[in-house]
């Protein structure tokens, strides 16, 4: 499962804090948590490696319960404010953006129907056409200088 959110130590027994972090954003899926280090290496040149690195925040031990809790609120906060700005209006808007092309293209447009192994569009040519296709494949290929 992925998590929402990631509190690290940076000092453990087989990789350090910051291995874990930097191995973390390699990947894509795993590169988006939310992450933050609490550490008792509390001196300024620790939290600034960690903050420059990219996490969200840097605890020092000790620290009070509160200032972790408020931590993890804002972060988890900031994380679904992000995903619902990414994905929800702008599918909506993508979505509605392709139906309205669709739906000029077939009020405005010329509707061809297309055989198999059909050239469409050769390389070369001047284009005066756009195309939508609206199911089937559509094999494309660039020409050597030898014609293959």
């Amino acid at each position: 499962e992925e998590p929402d959110l990631i509190i690290s130590d940076i000092m453990m027994p087989q990789w350090d804090g910051y291995q874990v972090y930097e191995e973390l954003q390699k990947h894509q899926k795993t590169s988006k948590i939310p992450f933050i280090f609490l550490s008792a290496r509390s001196n300024l040149c620790d939290i600034r490696k960690g903050m420059n690195m990219g996490a969200e925040d840097y605890i020092p031990k000790p620290f009070d319960e509160r200032d972790l809790i408020v931590a993890v609120e804002k972060r988890l906060e900031k994380k679904d404010l992000q995903l619902k700005n990414r994905t929800e209006p702008s599918q909506i808007i993508r979505q509605d953006q392709l139906e309205h092309l669709k739906n000029f293209f077939r009020t405005y447009g010329e509707q061809l129907e297309a055989e198999k192994d059909e050239e469409i569009f050769l390389e070369g040519r001047t284009a005066s056409s756009i195309y939508l296709l609206e199911y089937g494949l559509i094999k494309t290929f660039e020409l050597d200088e030898w014609g293959k």
